[in-house]
């Protein structure tokens, strides 16, 4: 979120029909270069590449530089236009931004020196692969038009694919691959709130299931640490409502991941 101010300096800069408007927030990968160039200079005068962890350990293991186009989409959009991009205007320069191509492309070979040092790995190929949420749906085979997915860890990652470009409110539209797009995003809350309320709540408590049909439910907004999809604003605080003297801590616990599910939910009805 501390790249938060920046999102100003971006609309500033971005065309009024601009169609990434709405993603041009303090979450965008933009905004987080723009922070490294302001607050640390000196860091930034060094930097030749921007790239992922995984591309880092790929171009240790083959010499060769090369990112997805999955996990780059929006800075590579971004610096789409050339002189007149997005990213030229807020003063990046483009030679930061790596070869992108698929994410199954084959980056190299392993080098020889890597292969003394690890004989195993002698003629192995080194595959580019992408990042966490596009490597998890694939693994659930979830890259088919009109599947849903989820997810769940500190934070939950929500959407749906689909076979032609879409959009709407609230969710990033992103290619995923040949004829699929993914409309949803990462959330910023999931079970690091039940880490929160853990934290703050009484253990000897045990889960117990709260009546659905309860005439006063607790419910919980889980915005702790401000929230991503769909709302994208760092600024949002969580809250507890409907709380009496006889609510116990395994209601507050059912409601905190309540409150979580129904994020997802929005997302997926948007979807």
């Amino acid at each position: 979120r501390r790249a938060s101010d920046f999102h100003a300096l971006m609309r500033a800069n971005a065309a009024a029909d601009d169609p990434d408007l709405e993603q041009l927030n303090g979450f965008h990968p933009l905004a987080r270069l723009l922070w490294l160039k302001e607050h640390e200079p000196e860091n930034w005068r060094r930097v030749r590449y921007v790239v992922e962890p995984k591309d880092f350990l790929n171009f240790k293991l083959t010499g060769t530089l090369m990112s997805d186009a999955v996990s780059y989409y929006w800075l590579a959009r971004a610096f789409e236009g050339g002189r007149a991009s997005l990213a030229a205007r807020c003063g990046i320069d483009r030679a930061i931004l790596p070869r992108l191509n698929r994410p199954h492309a084959v980056v190299g070979n392993i080098s020889a020196g890597v292969a003394r040092a690890m004989p195993l790995l002698k003629g192995a190929k080194v595959i580019l692969g992408s990042n966490d949420t596009w490597s998890a749906v694939v693994g659930m085979n979830g890259l088919v038009p009109g599947r849903a997915y989820c997810v769940s860890g500190s934070s939950e990652v929500t959407g749906m694919m689909s076979g032609r470009e879409a959009h709407t409110t609230g969710l990033a539209t992103v290619r995923w691959g040949e004829g699929i797009w993914q409309l949803g995003g990462p959330g910023q809350n999931g079970s690091n709130t039940v880490d929160w309320a853990n934290s703050v709540l009484q253990a000897d408590d045990v889960l117990a299931p709260q009546n659905e049909d309860s005439p006063r439910p607790l419910i919980f907004l889980p915005y702790l640490l401000g929230e991503r999809t769909p709302y994208w604003d760092g600024d949002l605080r969580g809250a507890l409502l409907g709380l009496v003297s006889t609510t116990r801590a395994s209601e507050i616990r059912q409601a905190v991941m309540a409150g979580v599910a129904y994020v997802n939910r929005t997302v997926l009805e948007r979807a």
